[in-house]
């Protein structure tokens, strides 16, 4: 159900392609997730820091969308901050 929640977000075109398009939001979540690897001491990309940099991304629609599945984004947050330090 989440799936269909986030392609009520998506415009027509990125309903029937598989390709990802790397608007400028994209960009900034990948900036800040490797900004959050690089503080961390860690070469290496985790799906911890992904998962960091999209929950708290302020310009989409992540949050609103977890919420309605009763997702603790601030408990989320304090998790993953200390599995990235």
């Amino acid at each position: 159900s989440i799936k269909d929640e986030v392609a009520n977000y998506l415009t027509p075109a990125l309903k029937r392609t598989e390709n990802v398009s790397f608007n400028h939001n994209v960009k900034d979540i990948l900036k800040r997730t490797l900004d959050l690897a690089s503080k961390s001491g860690n070469q290496n990309i985790l799906f911890e820091h992904l998962f960091l940099s999209v929950i708290t991304d302020k310009n989409s629609n992540v949050q609103s969308i977890l919420e309605k599945y009763n997702f603790d984004i601030n408990n989320a947050r304090e998790i993953l901050t200390k599995l990235v330090q």
